[in-house]
C-alpha cells in the first residue's frame, strides 16, 4: 500500500494474471479485515473498514459476473483506499 503508483501497477498487472490468485488474495484480505487482529494491525476506523470491505466484495462481484478489466478493477480499488485516508 505504501508503494508509489507505478509500483503497484505492476503488482497488480502481475496479480490480474491469474484469475484464481486475484480471488484468493482478494478473500485473504476480506479474511483479514473481519478478523479483530487483522484489522487491528490495519490501524483502520470502523467506517473506513466496512468501506473497504464493500469495496473488496464488488470486486469479487465484478470479477465473478462479469468481463472486467482485472488490473483496472486493481488499481480502481487501491485509488478508493487512498482517497478514503485522507
Amino acid at each position: 500500500l505504501n508503494q508509489d503508483f507505478a509500483k503497484q501497477s505492476a503488482y497488480f498487472q502481475k496479480l490480474a494474471e491469474d484469475r484464481e490468485e486475484l480471488m484468493a488474495t482478494l478473500e485473504e484480505w476480506l479474511r483479514m479485515l473481519r478478523s479483530s487482529e487483522g484489522s487491528q494491525d490495519l490501524n483502520l476506523t470502523p467506517d473506513k473498514k466496512n468501506k473497504l470491505t464493500a469495496d473488496i466484495l464488488r470486486a469479487i462481484y465484478l470479477l465473478l459476473d462479469t468481463n472486467i478489466n482485472r488490473q483496472l478493477l486493481m488499481e480502481n480499488v487501491f485509488l478508493q483506499m487512498s482517497l478514503r485516508e485522507n
